[in-house]
């Protein structure tokens, strides 16, 4: 018995170095819209819990999950609780705004 094996090669052109940095400045256009929305929703909320805010701002949980972590790394927004009973508060620096 005879055994074939085929394959395929595929190749991709070259990524274009301004293409990629319109791509990374729509990102962050992209991110700064996001948790905007985010610091909005808490000032009319007062608190939620990120799948509450993930649901009010139209993105995935865990998406979310990575703007509040930043959001409070920059004291915009303070986390209280752990693991499942974590819910996020805007912080002093929010509050000016």
């Amino acid at each position: 018995m005879i055994s074939l094996r085929t394959t395929l090669c595929l190749s991709f052109p070259a990524s274009d170095k301004i293409s990629d940095k319109i791509s990374e400045a729509l990102q962050y256009k992209n991110s700064e819209d996001h948790t905007g929305s985010i610091i909005h929703y808490l000032s009319q909320k007062g608190d939620a819990k990120t799948a509450e805010i993930a649901k009010a701002v139209n993105l995935s949980p865990a998406r979310t999950r990575s703007l509040l972590h930043d959001l409070c790394k920059n004291g915009d927004v303070i986390a209280l609780g752990e693991n499942k009973g974590r819910y996020y508060i805007l912080g002093k620096t929010s509050h000016n705004d």
